[in-house]
């Protein structure tokens, strides 16, 4: 039993996968030739009914004509099929009507087909019967099989190799990962050297920027005053810009009602100018009255006179008329014209103003957008205020912190030792380590978790002791750090508890 006990991760993996693999491809095989034989009898049921009902229908004619040799002749090509056994027609008084063909004794291998032969009239005049084969359904069904077979077979052989080469690929990697690791972890003890020189170091530079950001937070405080100020000045001149705005808007309503009047002016001016050219033709008419009159008073003679000079009078108060209608007229034209020019004038001083109003109210909206920007300005300043002022307790949190982180780096050292026995853990999965290594690491572990049990890992160091991590020098940890090394470089063996002598020898 132990030949299938499954130990390395190739086993566990090949074995189990290619098994799946090889039920899945058996139950898909198989149902692809369930499922192809059963095609394959559908079609061969579907040829034969549908040979037979042409056979059944071409045969009447013949049958009715007494045309048997030509009934013969189609079962002779029908029988040239390999499949088809045999075909034969038959009369009504089952009388065999074709010679090529001869219906056997034993048809339990055969598929048959059975037909009536019916003339117009529905009446039966003959039968049909065809006998198909079954060895090649047979045949074809152990090539099916034997062609799945071979098919998982050979995909199982490619899946065993395939899958023998992806495992062998990753365990070559995974071994090389392995000893990577083993290589990490000493630098990583480096480096948590280097780490606790750097977080002493990270604390002074933490209080000079505590130091930068009080003077940036009080720059930024007169700032905020400033741009409140702005603010504030900005709001009353959007205030005096609306008010504008409301005068030049009662402006350009006179100037509309002024212009309409203008238009009313006009309109009448030109009224009047009808008017006077009304009179100046009646003026017209008299005076042609008063001529028709005086040429007729003078056809009178004597018992006309009188009637004469009342004509000449008339004409005279015509022409008079006239003369007032025409001087009259060309006052009316300077005034309309004067009235053109100044509705002129009128509209062009209305469309200054309608410009000067469209001005003001952008003037406007720029102001109100000066106003809001610095209103929004303002916040944003004292928001920045405040950031400063919670990045300036942030700052004094990490220096306080940096030595905690300092202490921490000191715990990596015992991270470092518990990735070791995940690296031996790993090297016995892929069965790179011998029994020998795995007892010789066995004890290194315990006597180094004895060692670092002992340990003064401060990583709990309280609040209070944090803060005044600030101002420890640089040097010092330096010192506390090399202070277990000798002028060579070599490991001191009265070293601080914070350096694993066995520990780092190992790495």
């Amino acid at each position: 039993m132990r030949f299938f006990r499954l130990k390395s991760i190739h086993s566990r993996f090949v074995v189990p996968t290619l098994a799946i693999i090889v039920v899945t491809l058996a139950g898909i095989g198989t149902l692809m030739a369930f499922n192809s034989m059963r095609k394959i009898n559908h079609m061969a049921d579907s040829k034969g009914q549908a040979m037979a009902g042409l056979l059944q229908k071409i045969s009447v004619p013949y049958i009715e004509n007494y045309d048997y040799p030509s009934l013969d002749a189609f079962v002779q090509e029908l029988i040239k099929d390999p499949e088809v056994a045999f075909a034969v027609i038959y009369d009504e008084k089952n009388k065999l009507l074709t010679k090529s063909s001869k219906e056997p004794q034993d048809k339990s291998n055969l598929v048959l087909y059975e037909r009536p032969i019916h003339d117009a009239s529905t009446k039966t005049i003959g039968f049909l019967k065809i006998g198909y084969r079954q060895e090649t359904f047979q045949r074809i069904k152990r090539e099916n099989a034997l062609i799945v077979a071979l098919s998982i077979a050979a995909a199982s052989l490619l899946m065993y190799v395939g899958l023998s080469f992806v495992t062998r690929s990753v365990m070559k990697q995974l071994y090389r990962a392995i000893q990577g690791l083993r290589s990490g972890a000493e630098k990583m003890l480096i480096s948590s050297e280097q780490l606790t020189a750097t977080s002493n170091n990270l604390a002074e530079g933490a209080t000079q920027q505590a130091a930068a950001l009080e003077e940036t937070s009080s720059s930024l405080h007169e700032m905020s005053s400033m741009t409140r100020n702005n603010a504030t000045n900005a709001r009353e001149a959007d205030e005096l810009m609306a008010r504008s705005g409301s005068i030049l808007q009662r402006a350009k309503d006179s100037m509309a009602q002024l212009t309409a009047s203008m238009n009313e002016i006009t309109d009448a001016s030109e009224e009047t100018q009808k008017i006077i050219k009304t009179i100046d033709e009646i003026a017209f008419q008299t005076n042609l009255l008063a001529l028709n009159a005086a040429v007729e008073a003078a056809r009178a003679g004597e018992a006309g006179s009188g009637f004469a000079v009342v004509a000449e009078e008339v004409r005279n108060l015509a022409m008079r008329v006239a003369d007032a209608a025409k001087n009259t007229a060309v006052l009316i034209e300077g005034t309309v014209a004067k009235v053109k020019q100044g509705h002129h004038l009128l509209g062009k001083t209305n469309t200054e103003f309608n410009e000067l109003s469209e001005g003001v109210i952008k003037s406007g909206e720029l102001v109100r957008g000066i106003a809001a920007a610095s209103e929004e300005q303002s916040q944003g300043i004292e928001q920045i205020s405040r950031a400063v002022s919670d990045l300036d307790q942030v700052i004094q949190n990490n220096a306080a912190g940096a030595q905690e982180v300092a202490s921490a780096a000191q715990g990596m050292r015992a991270e470092t030792d518990g990735m070791d026995g995940f690296v031996a853990d790993l090297a016995n999965l892929t069965g790179n380590v011998r029994s020998g290594e795995k007892q010789e690491q066995s004890e290194k572990k315990g006597k180094r978790t004895a060692d670092l049990g002992g340990a003064s890992i401060q990583v709990g160091v309280p609040r209070a002791e944090r803060v005044r991590a600030k101002q420890t020098p640089a040097g010092e940890v330096d010192t506390m750090i090399h202070a277990g090394r000798e002028s060579n470089g070599e490991l001191r063996k009265d070293a601080s508890p914070y350096i694993d002598e066995e520990l780092y020898q190992d790495f």
